[in-house]
């Protein structure tokens, strides 16, 4: 059996965090972590190797931050296209068959209409850049990640089956300790409209830790009739 015929019926195991480990091997503070798939692929390579030799079988693309809008920040979103597609090559050469891949698309990092400046339609255009590319590499899954507002993860996901077809795709929302998002969404309203709308996987990343969570999955496993994710935090860094 294929490590993809695996997915849905088995325990699958995601790797960690690319981005401090990454500045653990001297990636300068302030620096887009994403830049390093094209000016240190070594390191970044690295991250992935190490990884899949900890047991991990899904491997995600160092392109947390590689949205034409976050690259636009950098200086950097005419490199969009080649860094997202470096990134899906660098994951996939260490992965061979052990691992599979995601190319790991995240929130805008900016809210969009009604509570924030940027319009629906905006935020599918710039999730649609950065899945095209993505999805050129030919990963196993796209997974949509750390999303707080239910409509924007809504844009990112309609972008990812219009550009992405075939291709897998993992939609998570990010809770506070409430159990919901901060724009108020519980776990099961999020995971009907998610599934409704096509997601091959629901779950939940980052927030203040793994307790958050623990119900989190129950409630959400009650609900929908797709494999469960889950990705969270160690806990809130001590600075």
């Amino acid at each position: 059996m294929s490590m993809m015929e695996l997915f849905g019926k088995q325990v699958l195991v995601f790797d960690g965090a690319i981005g401090t480990q990454l500045q653990s091997m001297g990636l300068p503070a302030g620096l887009c972590p994403d830049i390093w798939c094209l000016d240190n692929p070594e390191a970044v390579r690295l991250v992935h190797q190490q990884y899949v030799a900890a047991g991990a079988q899904i491997l995600q693309t160092n392109t947390t931050g590689a949205s034409p809008l976050r690259l636009e920040h950098y200086g950097l979103r005419h490199k969009t296209r080649e860094l997202n597609l470096a990134a899906v090559r660098l994951a996939r050469e260490t992965a061979g068959n052990q691992a599979l891949v995601a190319g790991s698309v995240a929130a805008l990092g900016t809210l969009i209409e009604p509570l924030g400046p940027i319009s629906f339609d905006q935020a599918y255009e710039i999730f649609a850049e950065q899945v095209k590319a993505l999805a050129e590499g030919a990963p196993d899954f796209i997974i949509l990640e750390t999303f707080i507002d239910l409509n924007e993860l809504r844009a990112a996901l309609l972008a990812s089956k219009d550009f992405a077809p075939g291709i897998k795709i993992i939609a998570q929302i990010s809770l506070d300790h409430s159990g919901r998002t901060i724009t108020g969404t519980d776990p099961q309203s999020a995971g009907l409209v998610l599934q409704s709308l096509g997601a091959d996987a629901i779950g939940f990343n980052c927030s203040s830790g793994p307790e958050v969570y623990l119900s989190a999955v129950a409630e959400l496993a009650k609900v929908v009739g797709v494999p469960v994710s889950v990705q969270p935090n160690a806990g809130i860094p001590h600075l």
